[in-house]
């Protein structure tokens, strides 16, 4: 935040003029010297200060410069990405959340300590050790349903199901929220099925965890999670809001979005497939997930074909779940959240 006082020591061309003549005017050998050796150095301090201020000023007064500094001496929160690929759709868009977590650490200091693992190494077991160790999960693979396995997602090594998860023990681990995104991960069809999710939430520490009830669109995948993950960890330089909090407002922000574009396409009015697409970009919120959301949009060649995945993108936030209690954002400095997070008092900067 700019100082809005910066420029009260400035002097006005006015309030120079009128002082000189009324120094010169009477007086003069005395008001020369004052004049002198009091106006014009003030005038030029505070031309010379406003200049400094100009181009030095960082965009933080002092208590947010302080702040910053503060957050600095504080260990950073450790999140966790996965994703059985190592290249394609589904790398890009986990690789499009960790942009967007790399952006946050840029602009405030390194909050996050970002774990990342990818094709061979994205296994259970390294799920499980996430589990343990890192307070976010966010996880993006192939999903399908069985009827007798309920949700499978693809992991080097196997599958990820209820199954599998109910042999786990990880009540006392570190992770509170686990991000799955995957197809059918929540259910088939857009019939919800909680299986997975259950077992998750019953043998390890999440208590919330997010999925889809059927296939969906990798755009659509990749603005519900940027926008979800922006709300959640880096909406504040303090921090996200909690996970209900960032579920309800990346719904409205989409299908706000959804419903201005199809209001426009209807009425014929300012719209265009290069500005459509722009509008779709324009949800993406790192420089990654931007520049993948307009790779995978190329393809989009008519207006018949945009309209297309606009419902898709409808049907993947009507297939688009959350189960569990609500987690609050990652917050500094002691993890609180949920409208609390206050910045660190008597931290030695």
């Amino acid at each position: 935040m700019k100082d809005r006082n910066r420029h009260s020591l400035l002097w006005s061309e006015e309030e120079c003029l009128i002082s000189f003549r009324g120094f010169v005017k009477t007086h003069n050998s005395e008001r020369k010297l004052i004049v002198m050796y009091v106006v014009l150095p003030l005038v030029i301090l505070s031309f010379s200060l406003g200049a400094l201020m100009v181009f030095s000023d960082s965009g933080y007064n002092d208590s947010n410069v302080n702040t910053l500094r503060a957050f600095a001496t504080l260990d950073a929160k450790p999140v966790s990405l996965m994703s059985p690929d190592t290249s394609g759709n589904l790398y890009n868009e986990m690789n499009s959340i960790k942009g967007l977590f790399a952006q946050y650490n840029q602009e405030y200091g390194s909050r996050l300590s970002i774990n990342v693992v990818t094709g061979t190494s994205a296994t259970p077991t390294q799920m499980m050790t996430y589990i343990t160790t890192t307070e976010r999960m966010h996880l993006s693979g192939h999903g399908t349903w069985s009827s007798n396995e309920g949700p499978k997602i693809t992991m080097y090594g196997g599958y990820l199901t209820w199954g599998l998860v109910s042999a786990w023990s990880l009540g006392s681990g570190k992770c509170k929220f686990i991000y799955l995104s995957a197809c059918n991960s929540m259910g088939h069809d857009g019939i919800l099925d909680t299986k997975l999710v259950y077992e998750l939430q019953s043998k390890t520490s999440a208590q919330a965890v997010i999925g889809f009830k059927d296939v969906v669109n990798i755009v659509a995948a990749t603005l519900l999670s940027q926008s979800f993950w922006g709300f959640h960890v880096t909406y504040s330089y303090i921090g996200g809001i909690s996970t209900d909090g960032s579920y309800i407002n990346t719904r409205a922000r989409i299908q706000g979005k959804i419903d201005f574009i199809n209001a426009l396409i209807a009425l014929s009015v300012g719209f265009t497939l290069a500005s459509g697409i722009g509008e779709l970009v324009g949800l993406a919120m790192s420089v990654e997930g931007a520049a993948f959301v307009s790779a995978l949009l190329s393809s989009v060649t008519g207006i018949a074909l945009y309209i297309f995945l606009l419902g898709d993108i409808q049907a993947a936030l009507n297939n688009w779940e959350v189960s569990g209690s609500s987690v609050p954002g990652l917050y500094w400095p002691s993890g609180g959240g949920g409208g609390g997070g206050k910045p660190p008092i008597n931290v030695p900067y």
